[in-house]
């Protein structure tokens, strides 16, 4: 329902529609008088529909023949629709004439004459479908009918059904090939469906004003500079013939040949009026700001022609938009959909105009509007048909734009709907196809959107059978979109081979195209440039980007994906200087601020670039606080620089704007697990089942899921959700190694073995044959990843083969873990490890190479500085001690044990370290007693104390008269050093027990007894020094426990975010989508009404 403000409506309807009911009926024909010249030069029925009010609103008024007459034309084929003008007065229009005339050619419909007229009445009510249908009736009757068959045509083009359409401007045109408005047709279809080349490659191009299709063609293929040049080469045409027109009215005296002249040139000033629009289009798509305002002056001289065309506002606001002053675009969309409220694009426009001024609010109820709008003309066809005729609008355009505004909206699931109601309309409708398939991939209903992206290919393919046409989809852009948008969807399917062959083919056909009109076509370059990143061609994606950029400098998002592809690659100073740029052109977008953040974060060379990278994440989320995606970059960009409270409370902030993103809570998960706390497991837990109810089949999200069940002690849970993961991607590596895991710990070897071979097999026999695709590029942050998960199989592989006592063949596989990640240090260690098992099975009984590969394992550990994470040094410290030990270096065995035992790694192998720690202090390395006393590794200060009262009290008993004043000369300095209350407390309470028990100390009464007690007390201070205890008959040895076995604990692969998620993608939004094909198109369509 469309509201319209006073200051929205011009002049001339202020003069009709405010005149009060008094009288001053001859001002109201002067007023109607001068409508009536504008609705001559626009040719638009709304003015009529606006006068009509005015007779409905004034009924006493007594108005004259000429304006009843003039009135009465609204009843005849108008379109149905309800207007809403003020908050006072709505009015609906009837079709009783139409119904009437309809029910009375319903009485014969085997009559050819009557049969045609019925059709021509539903086109002209816009029933385009049933059109069809009854053109279909009369050309059977009477098959010599070119008429007919062109009256098809038309009704299937207003259907937007292209396809078909073509094919019976074919027929027709072999009926009579003179016939020029069928040719104007099918030129038409071939645009709307983008075979541009078919076009351009036209055998008959003397046709009349067969430049005007050349031009929209050129513009199509974003040959820009061409268009132009033709637009302006005809308008120069079209100026000359009004100047004659206009020069021959002076001669002519008949008064009809004078208004046919007159006619003939107000046509010509409405065609120059239009060519200007496609001008000013022309040179706004090139995206330099001197074109923008160059177009701007272009517009505002149509706009002086003719102040009332829809169309010219709209392209106004597009220009405006280039220029980024969205407010004023905003003005000029409002007085295209005031003048014509069936303007679609305008709607659309004005409503993404508010999203680029971050009024998203506002942009929302726009779009909100619009939908009621549609709404509600749709319910007007539902009461005007009977339920017997049909109870859906056969508007496929008008659905198709309301399914626009809903996926704006992020109402996928009412957009797929309006899709697939203009597909019933009409099933080749190739822009429906491909945006129902978008709106289901939105929904992540990946099976549902590759049947509407197959469906929009097979559309294409059905062109072949076409014989007129000979390009079909070789140089079509919207199918190499649709193929692109193919791959996408098998690539979340998992459907790898699949993927990439759907992205190769998006490929050839934008090279096609490329190569047949050069690289000039900045949105080719750009698209080009995405299905490079698909198929891992960095360096080409990162040359398309750039060049696209060059060409259109307003395509921010070349720029943008650029950065992105270099951070890829790990450019990252490159990078970083990409997205400044990108903050030079746009300083108001937060997604440029929020990628450089995030790789100054993830560079972390200094403080310098942590600090920057903090401050762009504050300006970010300034510009765009609303937004949940800004809120989940700052929360990355944090979480690199290991702020991790501050990244929770951002992803916190992203949650609470949009609960059904599932990235914020993996990522919200991921920087709780980074606390390293048992007691955040659970809460780690539960993002991943939030993650999981938005995105069900996500692999990797499946994969954490069961990594976090297995440490809160869920094992069985943990294998059933790797099982479902393994359900979705059979081929997916990590999930394979996780279940090996599983089975691995739950002593299961067979089935361990099992599971990892059957991705480590196919693997192997694909990289013979040269066939794996999955394998990205080296030195890229995905190989990285990908890397990583292929050492882990082998690494696990390698483990399995140890519980086999399989020593070889476990090298092997930790070798061949190590090509593929050669700095992890837990695959050296294993590595190192099974080294040491299998020179213990092999050596044992000759201890030399025993010994000397012992050492060799030793040289190659200690030459490696930093072992990355506590944990994995725990295990590097804890296996050198034991090789130091096996060696007889047992000084050095004690600092590895020493060092492992100190670590905060919260490793179970510190236990097995203190372990041999004690055994060798104790009974290896034999310290002197008063060294084992006051130096031991373990616990120094508890037998320091221990020492210290054992020493007092043997000194005590022996001298005690010394020891109380040397206590009493302690007790009085803390008295004069004024120390804390506590430890004078503490020292009192000290001082008074030793006092009363050395103050009674008396050897002459009980020599004996406080002999026997310091000789005692000597034994056990000598105690660590006696080895033997020998009498008269009985000899003890106390003897040297050797070290126990080594013990070495399987850890879970790396829970790093790189090994899990992909934290930034590059913008998979195409920048040729079959929207910009339509808008192109419904910018040019009146023109086309006069051709």
């Amino acid at each position: 329902m469309l509201k319209l403000s006073k200051n929205e409506v011009d002049y001339e309807e202020k003069k009709v529609l405010n005149k009060d009911s008094d009288g001053e009926l001859e001002e109201l024909n002067n007023s109607l008088s001068r409508a009536e010249d504008i609705l001559k030069k626009q040719k638009k029925r709304r003015l009529r529909w606006r006068l009509k009010i005015c007779s409905e609103r004034y009924p006493n008024l007594k108005l004259n023949e000429k304006f009843q007459s003039f009135t009465k034309k609204v009843h005849d084929f108008s379109d149905p629709v309800y207007i809403k003008f003020d908050k006072e007065y709505s009015i609906k229009y009837s079709f009783k004439e139409v119904i009437e005339k309809l029910k009375e050619i319903e009485k014969d419909s085997s009559n050819f004459e009557l049969n045609y007229k019925k059709g021509i009445l539903f086109l002209k009510v816009g029933r385009y479908k049933s059109a069809v249908e009854v053109f279909q009736k009369a050309y059977e009757i009477n098959k010599t009918s070119v008429e007919v068959l062109y009256q098809k045509g038309r009704a299937y083009y207003k259907l937007e059904n292209y396809v078909e359409a073509i094919k019976v401007f074919d027929e027709v045109l072999k009926l009579d090939p003179s016939d020029i408005k069928a040719k104007k047709y099918r030129l038409r279809s071939l645009i709307a469906l983008g075979q541009y080349c078919e076009v351009l490659d036209e055998k008959n191009p003397d046709m009349e004003y067969f430049q005007i299709y050349k031009g929209l063609a050129e513009g199509g293929l974003e040959r820009y500079k061409d268009s132009h040049g033709i637009f302006e080469k005809m308008q120069k045409e079209i100026q000359e013939k009004m100047k004659k027109s206009k020069e021959s009215e002076k001669e002519i005296k008949n008064r009809e040949q004078l208004e046919e002249e007159i006619k003939n040139r107000e046509q010509l000033e409405e065609i120059d009026i239009n060519i200007s629009n496609k001008i000013a289009l022309a040179l706004r798509c090139s995206g330099k700001k001197d074109k923008c305002e160059e177009a701007n002056e272009v517009i505002k001289k149509a706009l002086k022609q003719n102040i009332q065309d829809s169309n010219t506002w709209y392209t106004k606001g597009l220009i405006l938009c280039s220029l980024k002053e969205y407010w004023k675009a905003i003005s000029a969309f409002d007085k295209a959909i005031a003048i014509e409220p069936y303007n679609a694009p305008a709607w659309l426009s004005k409503g993404f105009s508010y999203f680029k001024l971050r009024k998203n609010d506002a942009g929302s109820h726009v779009f909100e509007n619009f939908v009621k709008f549609v709404d509600d003309c749709e319910n007007d066809c539902k009461k005007f048909y009977s339920s017997e005729e049909t109870n859906i609008m056969e508007d496929a355009d008008l659905l198709d734009s309301k399914g626009f505004a809903l996926l704006a909206l992020e109402k996928y699931e009412e957009a797929a709907e309006v899709f697939g109601k203009a597909l019933e309309l009409n099933k080749n409708y190739v822009i429906a196809s491909n945006f129902q398939g978008i709106a289901f991939f939105s929904l992540r209903n990946y099976d549902k959107a590759l049947k509407c992206f197959e469906n929009t290919i097979k559309i294409y393919e059905n062109l072949y059978y076409i014989k007129s046409i000979n390009s079909f989809c070789r140089y079509n852009p919207i199918c190499a979109v649709t193929y692109y948008y193919k791959g996408l969807v098998l690539y979340q399917s998992r459907k790898c081979d699949k993927a990439i062959e759907a992205f190769k083919k998006s490929k050839e056909i934008f090279n096609s195209l490329l190569l047949k009109y050069g690289e000039t076509a900045p949105d080719i370059l750009y698209q080009i440039g995405l299905v490079y990143y698909e198929l891992k061609e960095y360096k080409e994606a990162i040359d398309a980007f750039e060049k696209a950029f060059e060409i259109k400098p307003s395509n921010l998002d070349a720029l943008n994906n650029k950065g992105l592809v270099q951070y890829e690659r790990k450019m990252y100073g490159e990078a970083v200087k990409t997205f400044e740029k990108a903050i030079e052109n746009d300083k108001k977008d937060p997604e440029f601020r929020n990628n450089k953040a995030i790789v100054l974060a993830k560079m972390k060379c200094c403080d310098y670039y942590m600090h920057e990278a903090l401050k762009e994440c504050e300006q970010a989320v300034k510009l765009d606080p609303k937004n949940n995606i800004t809120w989940i970059d700052k929360g990355t960009a944090l979480y690199f620089l290991e702020e991790y409270d501050k990244a929770i409370d951002a992803f916190n902030r992203a949650i609470k704007l949009n609960k059904k993103n599932p990235e914020a809570w993996v990522m919200k998960g991921l920087v709780l697990f980074k606390l390293e706390s048992s007691k955040e497991y659970e809460a780690v837990y539960e993002c991943f089942e939030k993650a999981l109810i938005y995105n069900p089949k996500d692999v990797e999200i499946l994969n954490m899921k069961g990594i976090m069940l297995y440490r809160l002690n869920r094992p069985s849970r943990a294998r059933e959700a790797f099982s479902e993961a393994r359900e979705i991607d059979p081929d997916d590596v990590l999930t394979h190694t996780n279940l090996g895991w599983i089975f691995l710990n739950f002593g299961n070897i067979e089935d361990a073995d099992s599971e990892i071979d059957k991705i480590l097999v196919k693997k192997e026999k694909e990289e013979k044959e040269s066939q794996n695709k999955r394998i990205p590029p080296k030195n890229t942050r995905e190989y990285d990843v990908y890397a990583g998960r292929m050492g882990w199989a082998y690494c696990l592989k390698g483990q399995i083969m140890i519980e086999k006592r399989s020593y070889d063949t476990a090298l092997e596989n930790f070798e061949e873990a190590l090509k593929w990640e050669n700095t992890s240090s837990l695959f050296l260690l294993w590595h190192a490890y099974a080294r040491y098992l299998k020179a213990e099975f092999r050596y044992g009984t000759r201890p030399k190479k025993y010994q000397e590969e012992l050492v060799s394992i030793i040289r190659d550990l200690e030459k490696i500085k930093s072992h990355g994470t506590p944990k994995i040094n725990a295990y590097a410290l804890y296996f050198l001690g034991v090789y130091y030990y096996k060696i007889g270096n047992f000084p050095s065995a004690k600092d590895k044990f020493v060092e492992c035992s100190s670590l905060k790694s919260g490793s179970p192998i510190k236990e097995s370290a203190k372990k041999h720690l004690d055994n060798l202090w104790n009974y290896q390395l034999k310290p002197p007693w008063w060294e084992w006393w006051l130096k031991d590794p373990l616990h120094p200060l508890s037998k320091k104390i221990i020492f210290s009262v054992l020493s007092l009290i043997i000194f005590g008993l022996l001298f005690p008269e010394m020891v109380i004043g040397y206590l009493s000369f302690l007790s009085f300095l803390f008295e004069k050093l004024l120390v804390h209350p506590l430890i004078a407390t503490i020292y009192g309470t000290f001082y008074d027990t030793f006092y009363d028990i050395f103050s009674s100390v008396d050897w002459e009464y009980s020599y004996g007894r406080y002999a026997l007690t310091v000789g005692l007390l000597l034994f056990i201070l000598l105690s660590p020094s006696i080895y033997r205890i020998a009498g008269k008959d009985v000899e003890i040895e106390i003897q040297s426990p050797t070290l126990s076995s080594m013990e070495f604990y399987p850890e879970m692969p790396p829970f790093k975010i790189e090994h899990t998620r992909t934290i930034r993608e590059i913008r998979k939004k195409p920048s040729i989508t079959p929207m910009k094909m339509k808008v192109w198109r419904k910018s040019s369509q009146t023109i086309e009404e006069w051709i």
